[in-house]
């Protein structure tokens, strides 16, 4: 497993002998600073038809022009060969349906569970 980026607001790891990419989304973002430009390093590192699994259970619904870079980061994501995204969400509804927008706004699919054992059973398959 090699860690890309670890920060107070996001961790990108890559475990290229599985083909998959784990996110890790930290609180509340005020600014987007470098994550686009780390999450390109990250998907350099995989090969098309890799999967992701991202942990949003510490996640708090940012403002609506930080949100626009998770739209983007989707968009990038199936850009380099995206396949499956397996997302792990905490209890706060508001966050909930801010990151069901970004993904019906960028046109990504995707599974959410509750657990990360059960993410991570489903994206073994």
């Amino acid at each position: 497993m090699k860690t890309v980026a670890n920060n107070d607001r996001y961790e990108l790891k890559v475990d290229e002998s599985i083909n998959r990419m784990y996110i890790t989304i930290k609180g509340y973002w005020r600014i987007k600073d470098n994550y686009l430009e780390d999450l390109e390093e990250a998907c350099k590192l995989m090969k098309p038809k890799f999967k992701i699994h991202v942990d949003l259970t510490t996640m708090t619904a940012p403002p609506a022009k930080v949100g626009v870079v998770h739209e983007e980061a989707q968009k990038m994501l199936m850009k380099y060969g995206l396949a499956q995204t397996a997302e792990v969400h905490n209890d706060s509804a508001l966050t909930r349906l801010a990151v069901n927008r970004y993904s019906e706004n960028s046109g990504m699919t995707k599974q959410v569970f509750s657990s990360h054992e059960e993410a991570k059973k489903w994206l073994d398959q």
